[in-house]
């Protein structure tokens, strides 16, 4: 086959800036680049990080992923411009990040597969495809998860994590250590120091009660997530069920081809396979399937996958090469309130053109949701 040979010559061929630049040219193009819905919200914490301006318990929420807007305010990048790209700068280090991990840590064509799992899985553009809170997020996780060989550092990290999005990190992490942890007891290899995702998650709970005595000292009666949950589970249970192929699909996308060739490792793979599907239950109970799966899920595939050198010397170059073609033909698979969404791409450029030239119609108001048909 032709095209898989070629496609093979230009991952494993070309120069890695060459590689790069066309991977992640390929990856904003299938996916676009926007911002999250309820930037404007987080922009107004930033604006005073230490009032609680929100009355609804149900949406307040968004103030519990409180460090990047704390950051923002102190900085001054409080505008929405501003803040906006602050955001995009996070997300470019967390991929920088990773890539800087890959080259650095493994052999050559090692790093090249790994950055080929990483460009499939949706986690990789979810930093992009709605630029916000999670780009810290994921710059805090890949952060700690670089540092599994300096447990109090990556504590530290996890405190910071714990300030950004207690949930996400507490389920994440849990899955690395419980997962790295009982691999060599079912004859794998060591993979990740369970210790270390132990160290994160410590931190991350330190983090939480630092958050909880902040806003106990500003007099800010937070509901938290649990407003959010109570008012919206029958609601996103329905999201759920009525597109559960789709939604479990958009958790890794075409990754699941990577599970499924990981599942070759028979008896040893099971610590990883369990806690990675006993983290898709969460599916049920959030907004936005892909978003907060794609993030949670990031630390156990990062460890296991994406900087496992064992792993990916096994997969043949012919493999790498397929899962490639497979992510260039299937369209961007990501799910929003349970309805699947689409490229945006053709949103920024219409709005480009818009701003420039006047050209095409553009919403006057919540623009924020205009490419999901929201207004």
């Amino acid at each position: 086959m032709k095209a898989l040979s070629l496609v093979e010559g230009a991952i494993f061929g070309w120069t890695r800036t060459r590689f790069l630049a066309v991977l992640f040219t390929i990856m904003f193009v299938k996916t676009g680049i926007w911002h999250i819905p309820n930037l404007g919200s987080s922009i107004r914490i930033a604006q005073n990080p230490f009032i609680l301006w929100e009355p609804r318990a149900s949406e307040q929420y968004i103030f519990t992923s409180w460090l990047a807007p704390f950051l923002a305010w102190l900085i001054g990048a409080t505008q929405d411009g501003l803040f906006l790209l602050l955001h995009l700068g996070f997300s470019l280090a967390f991929t920088t990040l990773v890539a800087w991990l890959a080259f650095t840590r493994l052999e050559e064509a090692q790093a090249r597969a790994s950055m080929i799992i990483f460009a499939v899985m949706p986690v990789s553009a979810t930093a992009y495809f709605w630029i916000g809170n999670d780009s810290l997020t994921l710059l805090l996780m890949a952060s700690a998860l670089a540092l599994r060989d300096r447990a109090p550092l990556a504590a530290c990290v996890g405190v910071l994590l714990g300030l950004q999005h207690f949930e996400q990190s507490m389920f994440g992490f849990a899955a690395l250590a419980v997962a790295s942890f009982a691999t060599p007891r079912f004859g794998g290899p060591a993979i990740y120091p369970w210790r270390s995702a132990v160290a994160v998650i410590g931190g991350v709970i330190a983090g939480k009660l630092a958050l909880m005595l902040i806003f106990h000292l500003s007099g800010m009666q937070v509901t938290g997530r649990t407003g959010w949950f109570l008012t919206y589970l029958t609601t996103m249970l329905g999201q759920f069920w009525f597109h559960s192929q789709y939604v479990v699909w958009t958790v890794l996308g075409a990754g699941w081809l990577v599970a499924i060739r990981y599942a070759d490792r028979g008896r040893a793979a099971i610590p990883f396979l369990v806690c990675l599907l006993g983290l898709l239950p969460l599916l049920m109970v959030v907004n936005d399937q892909t978003r907060v799966l794609a993030i949670v899920t990031f630390p156990l595939v990062f460890a296991f996958w994406l900087a496992e050198p064992d792993f990916l010397s096994s997969l043949s170059r012919r493999e790498v090469a397929a899962l490639a073609i497979v992510w260039l033909i299937v369209p961007w698979a990501w799910v929003y309130e349970g309805i699947p969404t689409w490229s945006i791409l053709p949103y920024d450029l219409v709005y480009i053109a818009n701003k420039a030239f006047g050209w095409f119609t553009v919403p006057d108001v919540n623009v924020s949701g205009w490419p999901f048909g929201k207004r």
